[in-house]
């Protein structure tokens, strides 16, 4: 009994009294505190670093999707440079199919992050062969062009702008912490989820 008086009240005081050190509860409550708040914010660190490395990970995905999307419409200019020989134009239809592979592995992984940005780049896809399917049979119907040559006055382009900025403004909310831009993406997806294959 003497010996947990001494330890518990003595030697406390003995300690504040030389050392000046608050041995008391509100030293305790504070030491309590402090370490709560150290471990929160480790915690809370943690969480930021496990969230940076996720949305590293999915821009990444959705840049090379959307460059992969966009090669679709340089094809219209490769056709109509292509040089008037065979090897050639196998090549052009090995890199038309070696294309869509790519679209296909894209359009899988982007609906592995997510329904409705799945359905929000099956979408881009589609709108891009839409719009550049008559310009590519029109190339394939004409002799290919010469590098050299200046392009016609009247050569069609797909204006894909549209099509681009409603992708990219569905990746922005994607990548967003919040959860109202990520239902935005789920709300316009919701008009064309019956259509998100693409064909090739």
């Amino acid at each position: 009994m003497e010996m947990a008086y001494i330890c518990t009240v003595v030697a406390p005081s003995i300690i504040e009294g030389i050392l000046g050190i608050d041995t008391g509860r509100a030293a305790v409550d504070a030491a309590l505190v402090a370490g709560i708040v150290t471990l929160a914010v480790a915690v809370l660190r943690g969480i930021g670093l496990v969230l940076g490395r996720a949305q590293e990970r999915q821009r990444t995905l959705y840049s090379k999707a959307y460059e992969a999307a966009m090669a679709w419409n340089e094809m219209v200019y490769r056709v109509r440079r292509r040089a008037n020989e065979d090897d050639t134009e196998r090549e052009l239809v090995e890199r038309f199919h070696t294309l869509q592979e790519r679209i296909d592995y894209f359009e899988g992984w982007t609906a592995s992050e997510g329904a409705s940005i799945g359905t929000s780049y099956c979408r881009l896809v589609r709108e891009i062969k839409n719009k550049t399917e008559p310009l590519i049979r029109a190339a394939w119907a004409e002799p290919g062009r010469a590098p050299s040559d200046p392009t016609p006055d009247d050569d069609e382009h797909a204006d894909l702008r549209q099509e681009r900025d409603r992708f990219l403004k569905d990746v922005r909310a994607q990548l967003s912490l919040l959860l109202l831009p990520r239902l935005a993406v789920w709300k316009r997806s919701k008009g064309t989820s019956s259509e998100k294959g693409t064909g090739s």
